[in-house]
């Protein structure tokens, strides 16, 4: 017995060496991950900023991406939803560009689709100024679909995303918009809240796509407003009895439109209230006020 005492008393010392060594590379590992999880926000988050100027159309974001951590006591969110809006000028007229994406894949790997997403749309955005092309919105809404298209092909199926773009007329309210397997728009005009028809779906960035895409164009009145949303917007846990458990209503969103009002921080709000989401969630909110004497972009 006193034998059996004394080897299973170096066996428990030896175990807890070890223990501690695996505790300490794992605090190793885990303090390494924060660290590049913080310099890849640090390469996304300049990329996607609200640049809107206009007069006559209103943009608002909410991104909350599902992975978040702490880093030199800053709270820090990484994630592949991403939303943007800037000011152009095509063809003479000036419009609103808005983009709202959803990167495949979680943290990490998501972050890095938003990245690329970032840097090809900014590159586009900056070609367009510079030369001044006189390109009609569709025209335009082609060459930037066949040039993300084109980049997401190239990683050949390690990165694919979904997203939504549109090009706003501020005079006249005709939105331009084409969308790769995205949420689709819902349109809350005069208190009631309903979904854009899809005509014309094309791949999620990332599949090929050998046919041309249509531009859907879809005439806006003066106090009408767009709602883009990811996924995320669908896949949350609601309670129930104690338990939880998934929506599945496709519809849902629509209903929480038309209960917000309208309103996004509202309808932040009542998501909330509802359940926990379960994936990286973001929404672009465009409100156009009406034809005005708009400044042209810079």
């Amino acid at each position: 017995v006193e034998k059996y005492t004394n080897n299973l008393e170096t066996q428990v010392k030896i175990r807890t060496h070890e223990i501690e060594a695996s505790l300490v590379e794992i605090r190793a590992y885990k303090e390494q991950q924060v660290i590049d999880y913080f310099l890849v926000s640090l390469l996304v988050n300049p990329l996607f900023h609200n640049r809107n100027d206009s007069r006559n159309i209103r943009t608002e974001f909410y991104v909350r991406q599902k992975r978040s951590f702490v880093f030199r006591g800053k709270e820090v969110e990484i994630g592949g939803d991403l939303c943007m809006a800037e000011r152009l000028r095509l063809g003479g007229r000036s419009y609103v560009m808005v983009l709202n994406g959803d990167a495949m894949g979680k943290s990490l790997q998501g972050a890095v689709g938003a990245l690329v997403m970032g840097i090809v749309v900014n590159s586009i955005i900056a070609y367009t100024r510079e030369r001044s092309e006189d390109l009609h919105p569709e025209e335009w809404q082609r060459r930037a679909y066949n040039a993300l298209s084109h980049i997401y092909q190239a990683f050949e199926g390690s990165m694919y995303m979904t997203a939504v773009m549109g090009l706003l007329d501020e005079q006249t309210g005709v939105f331009h918009h084409w969308s790769a397997e995205h949420p689709y728009i819902v349109l809350y005009r005069r208190g009631e809240a309903f979904g854009l028809p899809i005509e014309d779906e094309i791949p999620k960035l990332g599949w090929s796509n050998d046919r041309p895409i249509q531009i859907i164009s879809h005439e806006m009145e003066p106090g009408d407003v767009l709602f883009m949303g990811s996924d995320g917007r669908e896949d949350f846990l609601t309670a129930a009895s104690g338990s939880k458990f998934r929506n599945e209503d496709e519809r849902v969103f629509e209903r929480l439109v038309d209960e917000a009002r309208g309103d996004l921080r509202r309808l932040i709000t009542i998501m909330g209230s509802m359940g926990d989401v379960g994936d990286d969630l973001s929404f672009l909110r465009v409100e156009y006020l009406g034809p005005a004497e708009a400044t042209p972009p810079e």
